[in-house]
């Protein structure tokens, strides 16, 4: 293993809630990832909390609250790519995971998934599953089950529906045992299964619930809480799971609120009206380290970003969306136009920006601004440098691309938390000095307004994004679904066979170097083709209550509540 990357701020044994610990390549050959052939099986307590001796004895009872990044919509597993910032934790809480990927040891473990294994040259997976496990509707946690989950996520509208392509097929084996044949050869396969694809839910409530299933996943999940009610604006609440397969969960409930915003919650979580809170905004993050809260770091390469619409393709149905689809017939694919297909246009938006200037404005100067494509803790960085902001050549490439037609004219989407509005007006302020003139009507709005103007509606030219590319084999799955040219989840239209074949060579890479050299080709792509602007990488933040123990750290800043607890003093 590369030296492990987890960040933790001032922590301490007797919270047993987050451990800083680093690994080191022992092996001396440059490999990464589950050797071939390699099984990896889990012990009885894969439940269990990080806790080290002197932890407190376990307290029962009472609901943690927790403070959350955004709001839930819904609770359907294909709607999120199971991160923090999209109610991973709360989905997480409900129906578990297959695979557990542990940032402490930097490697990925079984869960619901008992053990698992791989042939040589990782196109087949199998996984065999852990007996007695139930749903919360009493139906078995199965292969069927798997299956009918994993084919679902293919072919639905899925957040991950571009690297859920790699499977070719989900067979079942017997009851207990699922294997998984991928198009090709993919040795990181396994951190989709610790992802939302990982977080199996009952057919039979699916297929009940229909098109409310979403709102009501009542007796679907099989992890350590149950779906109590979900009240938008209001609260999304759980209850214990008394069945639960890892054993007794502690806690009676979690309850999970939207207070609006990074300050409004460490606000609230110093006042104690909240146990639990994830933030994401640089600023605010250094004052609740300065207060003295501990939490768990981490570090998401690209996490704040412009996304440019390079021309992303609609499907037309009665004539909308408008202008594209005017006088088309029905299910028509057609690639939109938009100022960001002209490659001139997103040069441009490239060489105006000046991350640092826009640090100082958005984070108080506490960011990460994006020097480079990856941070200095991304395991396999290639160390390709952005270009440094060109205020003279970004207005010569506008120059040059309104010589050849368009009116300077472009829209930007950003959604309304302190530290977007300090980048949106601080973007603004830097293209229209480069000669763009900015439509800036839809860059106050809430994160799902956001979302449905990108991923719904396909319609806009700038969007104020992130990705949670981090720092382990899940950064190839957050790249592939934004850059590859088929990719049903890439937002901007992008469309480059050069960048195909880079991800493909990253996807198939097993060691070390080699995944080194086909991140710097990737590199250098979105360098040259500029398909996003990086701004900065995020920090992720999820601190808490000195009062809170055996919340355990698992994938893309997100907590596992099953063995967690409160103590009274």
């Amino acid at each position: 293993m590369r030296k492990g990357v987890l960040r933790a701020f001032a922590l301490t044994a007797s919270l047993a809630v987050i451990a800083a610990a680093c690994g080191d390549d022992s092996s001396g050959d440059g490999s990464a990832g589950p050797a071939s052939g390699a099984t990896a099986s889990a012990s009885a307590a894969t439940g269990s909390a990080s806790t080290s001796s002197t932890a407190a004895v376990p307290v029962k009872g009472g609901t943690l609250v927790v403070g959350t990044y955004s709001e839930a919509p819904g609770l359907d597993p294909i709607t999120t790519s199971g991160a923090g910032t999209t109610y991973g934790m709360e989905l997480a809480a409900i129906y578990d995971r297959l695979i557990l990927w542990d940032p402490i040891a930097n490697k990925y473990e079984p869960r619901l998934a008992e053990s698992f294994t791989n042939n040589p040259d990782f196109t087949e997976w199998t996984l065999k599953l852990r007996a007695g496990v139930k749903f919360g509707d009493g139906n078995p946690y199965d292969a069927e089950a798997v299956k009918f989950n994993l084919d679902r996520h293919k072919a639905s509208n899925a957040v991950l529906r571009g690297p859920l392509g790699n499977l070719k097929e989900v067979a079942v084996v017997d009851p207990l045992t699922v294997k998984i044949t991928l198009t090709d050869s993919w040795p990181g396969f396994l951190s989709l299964l610790a992802a939302s694809p990982g977080m199996i839910a009952s057919p039979a409530v699916i297929k009940a619930q229909d098109k409310n299933f979403p709102l009501n996943p009542a007796g679907a999940g099989a992890g350590p809480f149950q779906f109590d009610a979900l009240k938008p604006k209001e609260a999304l609440t759980l209850k214990k799971n008394p069945a639960y397969w890892g054993g007794e969960v502690y806690l009676d409930g979690l309850k999970f609120v939207f207070l609006g915003g990074a300050q409004a919650s460490l606000d609230a979580l110093k006042t104690g009206s909240i146990d639990v809170t994830f933030l994401r905004e640089a600023a605010v993050i250094d004052e609740a380290k300065k207060a003295g809260f501990k939490g768990l770091s981490n570090i998401q390469n690209l996490g704040e970003m412009i996304l440019i619409n390079a021309g992303v393709e609609v499907t037309c149905t009665g004539g909308k969306p408008e202008p594209t689809c005017v006088g088309q017939a029905d299910a028509t694919k057609i690639a939109t136009k938009t100022p960001g297909s002209n490659l001139k246009v997103r040069q441009a938006i490239a060489a105006a920006i000046d991350i640092t200037v826009l640090d100082q404005r958005a984070n108080g100067g506490k960011g990460i601004p994006a020097t480079s494509l990856y941070d200095t803790a991304f395991p396999w960085n290639p160390k390709v440098s952005l270009p440094k902001a060109d205020p003279a050549k970004a207005k010569q490439l506008v120059t040059e691309a309104k010589a050849a037609g368009w009116d300077g004219k472009i829209r930007l989407s950003c959604t309304n938390t302190p530290q977007r509005q300090g980048t949106a007006i601080t973007v603004q302020t830097q293209l229209t000095a480069a000669g763009f003139e900015v439509d800036m009507s839809r860059s106050n709005l809430d994160v799902n307004q956001v979302i449905a103007d990108v991923i719904t509606n396909k319609n806009y030219d700038l969007a104020c994004w992130g990705a949670s590319a981090t720092p382990d084999d899940y950064a190839y799955v957050q790249l592939d679904s934004l850059f590859r040219s088929t990719s049903g989840s890439n937002r901007t239209g992008y469309k480059s066979t050069a960048m195909d074949a880079a991800l493909a060579e990253a996807k198939k890479a097993s060691t070390n170097d080699a995944k080194t050299a086909a991140y710097k080709k990737i590199a250098d792509l979105i360098v040259a083709d500029a398909p996003v602007a990086p701004i900065a990488h995020a920090e992720e933040y999820v601190t808490y209550s000195a009062k809170i123990v055996g919340a355990r750290p698992t994938a893309a800043g997100t907590l596992d509540f099953a063995k967690a607890f409160k103590k009274t003093s």
